[in-house]
């Protein structure tokens, strides 16, 4: 008999026992507790060798038909490398009147930006504006905040610039389940074509370089695919430290100007100051010292007295 040294699954004794209703189960426990998609090795060594991974992959693919012919509320999906459950969409409106959901939005720069990183990855920020032909520092900052983009690496240039990439996290809001599955330029340019027949906008895919220059097929290098396939790993650079140090390193930039100007606008106060003390002393200083304006007065009028005698004696 073969005893299963997992702790999970410890109560099973024997591996003819597990039936595939068994198994179902306990894949079904595992993926609810989990809050990210689970790979199919994951799971395949979580049964401890009941099933091997296509087995397992099997059973998954299985249970995801089951789900979405039963017309379930929940439903199996594969994405991001690997199983995951989801609410049935059809029930969104429903869900949303119980929990206080507020819209994802990205603006029209980080859109472009996501976009160009997802179809030219591993990319630098240089790159990225040279298509763009704008400034993408904030749009770069906003999609690491969203964990849809993160830096894989450095490239082997002069002043080493940080390559970007997309995320697990990118893949799972756009339900891929590997960067393979992205559209290619037809498909966007026939997306594109419905939005503007649907919204009475006229087509101008005709001035939009950014997207003619995007590549119809994903080609990467072999160092490329080995960053992207890293996606599901931890990652080395935490993004939200980035974030922080940035900010920071604003806020430092903000005070020492706010240094800069109160000590200017203390220098002027001070040559101010002076400037009118001066003058005070001097209009003080053409006075003579000991003489007021009324004393100049009496000895005019003494001056006039005295005058006045004399002429009577003459």
């Amino acid at each position: 008999m073969r005893q299963f040294s997992d702790p999970r699954i410890s109560t099973i004794n024997e591996v003819h026992d597990m039936d595939e209703q068994r198994i179902r189960s306990i894949i079904e426990s595992v993926l609810l507790v989990s809050d990210r998609p689970l790979p199919v090795k994951e799971i395949t060594d979580t049964l401890g060798g009941v099933l091997d991974s296509k087995g397992v992959r099997k059973v998954l693919e299985d249970m995801a038909v089951s789900y979405q012919n039963a017309g379930s509320g929940i439903l199996l999906r594969e994405v991001a490398g690997g199983f995951q459950f989801y609410t049935n969409p059809e029930n969104a409106e429903f869900i949303k009147r119980m929990i206080d959901i507020k819209p994802f939005k990205l603006s029209r720069a980080a859109l472009e930006t996501l976009a160009i990183v997802a179809y030219r990855q591993p990319v630098t920020k240089a790159e990225i504006e040279e298509i763009r032909g704008v400034d993408s520092s904030g749009a770069i900052r906003v999609l690491i905040e969203k964990k849809f983009v993160r830096i894989v690496g450095k490239k082997d240039e002069p002043g080493r610039p940080f390559l970007y990439g997309t995320t697990k996290e990118f893949m799972e809001f756009f339900d891929l389940k590997s960067l393979s599955e992205l559209p290619t330029l037809k498909d966007l340019e026939q997306i594109a074509r419905e939005i503007n027949e649907e919204s009475g906008v006229a087509d101008t895919s005709s001035n939009q370089p950014a997207i003619a220059e995007m590549p119809q097929k994903i080609e990467l290098d072999s160092i490329a695919k080995e960053e992207i396939q890293e996606v599901a790993d931890e990652q080395e650079v935490k993004e939200e430290v980035i974030a922080n140090q940035f900010e920071e390193a604003l806020k430092r930039v903000e005070q020492t100007n706010k240094a800069i100007k109160e000590s200017i606008g203390l220098s002027e106060n001070i040559e101010n100051s002076e400037s009118s003390d001066g003058s005070s002393e001097n209009a003080e200083s053409l006075q003579p010292e000991g003489v007021s304006g009324e004393k100049v007065d009496s000895l005019t009028d003494t001056e006039s007295e005295e005058n006045r005698n004399e002429t009577e004696k003459e």
